[in-house]
């Protein structure tokens, strides 16, 4: 099982990621079937979490005459200091919640085919297992014995 936070999928590259891994017809069944269920459990949690996005920015932030949510300076208009602080706190209370995906982890060699970029990649660290070793895994390694 993955357990990862709201906050570890909130990003451009993951989305990207993610993209990339359901168009893939290159992957052998095995991890077909895995990158599938991982890819469905973020796609629906994103889609989740747009959805508090949208409702907190609704109930929270100050609205145009056409019900458009107000922007300043990029950023958003809030009706109160009492909604700015519900908006906030209910925002990371959602970016700190717990995502849990039945499947396990993929073998970083699986992804060969998948024509990620580092930054893709990376990424997507929590949902692969990387027994590449790599220096940053080799020098935490040793500072611990």
């Amino acid at each position: 099982m993955i357990t990862i936070k709201f906050s570890d999928i909130n990003s451009k590259e993951i989305e990207s990621a993610i993209h990339k891994l359901n168009s893939c017809e290159k992957f052998p069944v095995k991890t077909a079937y895995r990158v599938g269920r991982i890819c469905d459990k973020v796609e629906s949690s994103m889609k989740y979490a747009r959805a508090i996005y949208r409702d907190l920015w609704f109930k929270h932030v100050q609205l145009d005459e056409k019900g458009v949510p107000v922007v300043k300076n990029g950023d958003p208009v809030f009706k109160s200091s009492e909604d700015k602080e519900a908006y906030t706190q209910s925002f990371d209370a959602l970016l700190s919640k717990d995502i849990e995906i039945k499947s396990l982890k993929i073998d970083v060699s699986e992804l060969e085919y998948a024509n990620l970029t580092p930054a893709e990649l990376i990424s997507l660290a929590c949902f692969v297992n990387n027994d590449l070793g790599d220096d940053d895994e080799k020098e935490s390694n040793q500072k611990s014995n």
